[in-house]
């Protein structure tokens, strides 16, 4: 299975460490894991072996309609590329053009919540 996670960073954190895990337990299993960001620190992320990015992907709060179908149209692309199989959308700005992109690739999609009450 082709998997892609969608969020806003790939940088230091405990998202970001969710992230990695989940990664690196698809592909200890066979699976192939893909990530979509905005913001990405290769050196810390090669380090843990990631390799498998598409970073400055434009999410963001104040998106406009226009700037949104480009993040949706580049999702979209990255999906058709590696033959993605399922969506994995982290908050926060990246849930909403994560779930239009699957939506229009018709494909599943997940939703990771993180927020301070989990």
């Amino acid at each position: 299975m082709n998997i892609l996670i969608v969020s806003e960073n790939l940088l230091y954190g405990g998202l970001e460490t969710r992230m990695q895990d989940f990664s690196s337990y698809c592909t200890a299993r066979g699976h192939s894991a893909w990530f979509a960001v905005n913001n990405f620190d290769e050196e810390f992320n090669r380090n843990l072996g990631v390799q498998k990015v598409t970073h400055g992907i434009g999410m963001a709060f104040y998106s406009s309609a226009n700037q949104m179908c480009r993040v949706v149209d580049k999702l979209c692309a990255i999906i058709r590329e590696h033959n993605i199989d399922l969506v994995e959308a982290h908050p926060f700005n990246s849930i909403l053009p994560a779930v239009l992109a699957a939506n229009a690739m018709r494909k599943p999609v997940v939703i990771t919540i993180h927020w301070a009450a989990n």
